[in-house]
């Protein structure tokens, strides 16, 4: 018995490292994914950093520096969903379940390739974010890389990274719901542009979270989100319960504050998310576009 679940063991290794090879093959030589993890995340990036940076005279803090930062790991659904169902509407996936890959292997793959991609791809745009503030914006405090050497600490920064690595994941698995569940590529993109678009707006990420914390009804709304748990892990762990940080300010008095400014609640909720979005996407999930 031992010895058979031990070769069953090997078989999965060898059909995992198969699949991320194909999985290489047919994105890295794409260049629609360049678009979505790169092009299009330092795009939207550059424009919010003149917004909040040249445009206005919004104080720079960490949790500034952090919002910016985790606006890119939003970018790996477009290209998960897009990838997914254009494979379900060819004979790519049928060849991979013809040759006794499982679901749950296939799967697996397609996390860890992505989750790979989507981390490598957040590096490579925090560092593009750190040279453009650093060289081209100067403010009452310096650019992002002064903040992130002179006041950030290891906490803030593991913050930062374990944040954009709960994005990733979700980002990961909402796309492979979606694709899972909608036929039409064209139709899953256009939900998924919208979908990302209201969570973006109720994670507190680009709108100033002061604006949604005086209703508590929308703060509520805003927990339906995975997203905006993912956020404030992060936002949290960097502000250090600093409501000043995140509220940019704001009489707390007058606020709702989100998950009690408490940073267990959001590191939890985010692990339970994705426990839940993960079994979902087993379950949505189909080797073919019927």
């Amino acid at each position: 018995m031992f010895n058979f679940n031990l070769k069953n063991s090997q078989v999965g290794i060898v059909n995992l490292i198969y699949n991320l090879k194909i999985l290489s093959m047919s994105v890295l030589k794409n260049l629609r994914t360049y678009l979505y993890i790169i092009i299009f995340p330092i795009v939207v990036v550059t424009f919010i950093i003149f917004y909040k940076v040249s445009a206005t005279s919004t104080t720079i803090n960490p949790t500034t520096v952090t919002a910016i930062l985790l606006i890119q790991p939003f970018t790996i659904i477009f290209l998960v969903n897009i990838t997914i169902s254009e494979w379900k509407n060819s004979v790519f996936l049928k060849r991979i379940h013809s040759a006794g890959i499982s679901k749950i292997n296939f799967l697996s793959s397609i996390f860890i390739f992505n989750f790979i991609l989507g981390y490598v791809s957040f590096v490579l745009c925090s560092i593009y974010v750190f040279l453009i503030t650093g060289s081209f914006f100067t403010t009452s405090n310096g650019g992002f890389w002064k903040i992130l050497l002179d006041t950030m600490t290891t906490k803030e920064v593991f913050g930062i990274l374990l944040s954009a690595a709960f994005l990733i994941v979700t980002s990961i698995l909402l796309g492979t719901i979606i694709s899972g569940i909608i036929k039409s590529v064209a139709l899953s993109q256009t939900i998924t542009a919208i979908y990302v678009i209201v969570a973006i707006t109720f994670s507190d990420i680009i709108m100033p979270p002061e604006i949604f914390a005086i209703q508590p009804t929308l703060i509520k709304i805003s927990y339906l989100f995975p997203y905006k748990h993912n956020v404030w892990a992060g936002l949290l762990l960097v502000a250090d319960n600093s409501g000043k940080w995140i509220y940019n300010g704001a009489s707390m008095g007058r606020l709702t504050t989100s998950f009690a400014m408490k940073e267990w609640i959001p590191i939890l909720t985010s692990i339970l998310w994705s426990i839940l979005l993960s079994t979902s996407s087993i379950f949505v999930f189909k080797w073919d576009g019927k």
